[in-house]
């Protein structure tokens, strides 16, 4: 194609077609969903206010942004989601310098790479470049884009990383009769010293699968992105079928609403 494709990013929860015994689950794009988060009860039942917005860095509470996977040590999400490369995970997943719009590439087919910029607007617009795609632009083209508007790192403190840290569970208790955990995907804030977790997305790549059949669909986070202003976080869900065909799409979370949530605040 000779521009970016623009499609509005509707902000329904939905799962991606295509994955083992998987319905659809909704309308609209997969990206740039607002995940509404399940709040937790807290044992202290602390109802202070705590801090907000990213003016609130210098309260006590502030602190490093943190990843949990599979009740392993917290790491920054980088590390923590660091895995052997793969064709089809995303590279260069990061928020643009301003701050208003998340972006990754990824290899779609054999010789064709596409970029993605979701906006916190909704919208999102994508660029292909190389000669397996089948409308696409001059490499140069993208690279020049890229360039003018690269991703860059995820913020690294968090007004709210002294007290939380962000969980991710990739495996379900309930197992099939072959005696293995199901495969599932989800995101939540959890207090650092351990506690009821506040979920904020639940990927089941195996809905609508019994449990005597097998499920070899999959569903695992690419990236984990806070945005500058440690508002929002992007999730960048990547759901594999039993094919072999993927797809990325990318969640966005209320931080600090999932924050409050598992402190047990609500205000």
């Amino acid at each position: 194609m000779g521009g970016p494709r623009r499609a509005a990013a509707g902000l329904g929860f939905s799962l991606l077609l295509g994955l083992a015994c998987v319905p659809a689950m909704g309308e609209g794009s997969p990206e740039a969903v607002s995940a509404e988060p399940t709040p937790a009860p807290s044992a202290a039942g602390d109802a202070a206010s705590g801090p907000s917005g990213p003016g609130a860095g210098a309260s006590a509470a502030e602190g490093a942004f943190e990843l949990r996977v599979d009740g392993r040590a917290p790491a920054a999400p980088s590390e923590a989601l660091a895995a052997p490369a793969a064709p089809g995970h995303a590279e260069r997943a990061g928020w643009t310098g301003d701050g208003e719009r998340f972006a990754y590439c990824r290899a779609v087919t054999r010789g064709c790479d596409e970029c993605r910029w979701v906006a916190r607007d909704g919208t999102a617009a994508s660029l292909e470049a190389g000669p397996g795609c089948s409308a696409g632009i001059e490499r140069e083209q993208l690279d020049a884009r890229l360039s003018a508007d690269p991703a860059g790192p995820s913020a690294e403190r968090w007004a709210w990383g002294g007290e939380v840290v962000w969980v991710v569970e990739t495996r379900e208790l309930e197992q099939g009769h072959a005696g293995q955990p199901r495969p599932m995907l989800k995101v939540g804030a959890q207090r650092r010293e351990g506690g009821p977790v506040a979920w904020g997305l639940h990927v089941d790549p195996c809905q609508g699968c019994g449990l005597d059949q097998v499920c070899t669909g999959k569903a695992h986070l690419d990236a984990l992105a806070l945005s500058p202003d440690g508002r929002e976080v992007v999730a960048l869900v990547h759901q594999i079928d039993r094919d072999g065909g993927d797809a990325i799409r990318a969640e966005r979370l209320d931080a600090e609403r999932l924050a409050r949530a598992a402190l047990g605040r609500t205000r």
